[in-house]
């Protein structure tokens, strides 16, 4: 049912973004929509609001039955636009407060698209407000600025300790509730942590492209499309394991409200582990969604894939995201302590990571685990790597 429950919201999603597609391809799936059914399914909830925003665009919300189901579909469309409206005004403050921190601040995902590619603010859903600083030695102070709006870090859970050995980054949230709350990045990994064809690693690249330009009353830095475009598919791989409608929304629209320099994304996405990921989408989106993508491009980008390396490609293959983020972190940190403080702790976590992991309190046991851990992390690599160079098996959804 969800399966079919995708189709028919595609159909009518595809004609924000495909000119040859119209109210008349997509009457008879809204017809058969079991509308009531929908909005229950909690998985789709936050695609909703463009699905309502599209309807009332094509006038077409009348072949929605019944009636009721209508209503349902503005308040979650008004939900949406309210929660969106309140975090843009608390963003407003941060921004000002941030202004006397000399260093760059950029807006990443969620809001970036929301006040910059599609036509409403109510139809890009986020959970949180994503930030990228320039100048990691600035995170005291900016954490000193967030704690003075009422702001205090989230406290990590055991699973979040590893990987934020790994990737530097900070939730603060406001009054325990994650409705206003702000990730602080320190780098971004999506696309690894390998240089392209120019030298430059994806935070290095993002920065020299960057642009200023105001959201609401207030100037911040926003990504390019070129980059924005590969951080969007690497961060939904990479950190969600799975493509979503959401992504291709973003995809549409930016396509739709910037001219894409398609040869720099291809530059951009060079020695990067999600070319094979990256060449499926935009095949995605030419197809299933309408979105103007160049043929010529998904082939570059599966003809590059083998670009990102062996060592990466198997660990794309088949291991989670935060075992290719130590790799690309071990390489990129120039520091020897660093390196050997990430090598520590990647084989060695904190003790509350090893109680969630391996789920046991007792001492005797943490002990073995502690000991077969690194063997058993070194034997896997070792069949990876044969396994690899006998299939040459590259990454797949």
């Amino acid at each position: 049912m969800n399966v079919l429950f995708e189709q028919q919201l595609i159909s009518i999603i595809r004609t924000n973004f495909d000119n040859d597609w119209n109210a008349n391809n997509c009457r008879d799936e809204i017809d058969n929509i079991d509308w009531f059914s929908l909005i229950k399914t909690r998985k789709y909830t936050h695609i909703l609001p463009i699905v309502y925003y599209t309807l009332k665009k094509l006038n077409l919300l009348d072949r929605v039955s019944p009636p009721q189901a209508i209503n349902d579909l503005r308040k979650l469309f008004l939900t949406l636009t309210s929660q969106n409206l309140r975090l843009l005004n608390e963003l407003g403050n941060i921004l000002q407060a941030l202004a006397e921190v000399d260093t760059r601040i950029m807006l990443l995902k969620g809001i970036a698209l929301a006040t910059r590619a599609y036509p409403e603010c109510g139809l890009r859903p986020m959970n949180d407000i994503d930030l990228l600083i320039e100048d990691r030695s600035e995170a005291t102070e900016i954490a000193r600025i967030f704690r003075g709006l009422g702001y205090q870090p989230l406290e990590e859970t055991p699973q979040d300790v590893l990987s934020k050995a790994i990737i530097p980054e900070t939730t603060f949230c406001k009054d325990g509730r994650r409705l206003f709350s702000f990730d602080v990045h320190y780098f971004l990994p999506y696309l690894g942590g390998k240089p392209n064809r120019s030298g430059l690693t994806n935070t290095e690249r993002v920065w020299q492209n960057a642009y200023v330009s105001n959201v609401g009353d207030h100037p911040a830095w926003l990504m390019c499309p070129e980059d924005t475009i590969p951080n969007l598919i690497g961060h939904r791989i990479r950190r969600h394991g799975e493509d979503s409608v959401i992504l291709y929304n973003d995809l549409g629209f930016l396509c739709k409200t910037h001219k894409i320099d398609w040869s720099a994304i291809i530059d951009n996405m060079y020695g990067s582990l999600i070319c094979a990921f990256a060449a499926r989408s935009f095949q995605r989106a030419r197809t299933e969604f309408g979105i103007q993508i160049p043929l010529e491009v998904v082939k570059n980008t599966q003809e590059i894939s083998d670009s990102a390396g062996v060592l990466r490609n198997i660990l794309a293959t088949n291991a989670k995201s935060t075992h290719i983020d130590f790799l690309d972190s071990l390489t990129q940190t120039p520091d020897v302590t660093r390196k050997m403080t990430l090598v520590a702790r990647y084989f060695f976590p904190p003790i509350s990571y090893m109680k969630l992991a391996y789920q046991t309190e007792e001492k005797w046991r943490l002990a073995l685990f502690y000991a077969y851990r690194p063997i058993n992390m070194i034997a896997k690599s070792f069949v990876l790597t044969i396994k690899f160079v006998l299939s040459k098996k590259r990454p797949s959804f």
